[in-house]
């Protein structure tokens, strides 16, 4: 965290990851024959009809990259917690979100349900500590997990949206534990 805001992840290397795709099949099309081998974004000479947007790319290069399966932590903007939750006041940058998903996402809008991170314990919460660099927040975090809210799939990653948290990116077996037992109550 630097001057108050979470370091950015992944975000460089999706891009990269999502060029590297393009520049890839482009040569791959160009050693079949074909002129143009993306073209407005669809990848052209692909077998039968199947053909690639970018927003498939995206998926898969998020897919591929980021681990947001349950007990991971992460940082994600209040514009977003907004949108997830009703009456929810933007006060700052962002507050920590833990990850509550089961299973694999089926597609770049697919929801993940998130818990968010407060300061102040709202009945059964599971506290999390060292979120932050050393010294900076030493109180633990509380995640009211019986009430997760719905994140958009395609908003981890950017730099607006949902970012791993550099610090501290996933609950440790203790946590983990207790995490299970509030899910199983």
């Amino acid at each position: 965290m630097t001057n108050g805001t979470p370091a950015i992840g992944n975000q460089f290397l999706i891009a990269v990851v999502a060029n590297a795709t393009d520049v890839a099949l482009s040569a791959r099309a160009r050693r079949r024959g074909l002129r143009d081998g993306v073209k407005n974004g669809i990848i052209m000479g692909m077998k039968g009809n199947a053909m690639e947007t970018p927003e498939d790319r995206k998926f898969k290069a998020l897919e591929a990259l980021l681990d947001y399966s349950r007990g991971t932590l992460w940082w994600v903007r209040d514009h977003l917690w907004s949108e997830a939750i009703p009456n929810f006041v933007q006060k700052r940058w962002g507050h920590p979100g833990l990850s509550l998903a089961r299973k694999k996402v089926e597609g770049l809008y697919s929801m993940i349900p998130m818990a968010i991170g407060t300061s102040i314990r709202y009945g059964r919460a599971l506290a999390v500590s060292g979120l932050s660099e050393e010294g900076v927040h030493d109180a633990p975090t509380y995640f009211a997990v019986l009430r997760p809210h719905r994140l958009r799939f395609d908003n981890f990653g950017s730099a607006d949206g949902i970012i791993r948290n550099q610090i501290k990116p996933r609950l440790t077996s203790d946590e983990f534990r207790r995490l299970d037992g509030f899910l199983e109550w």
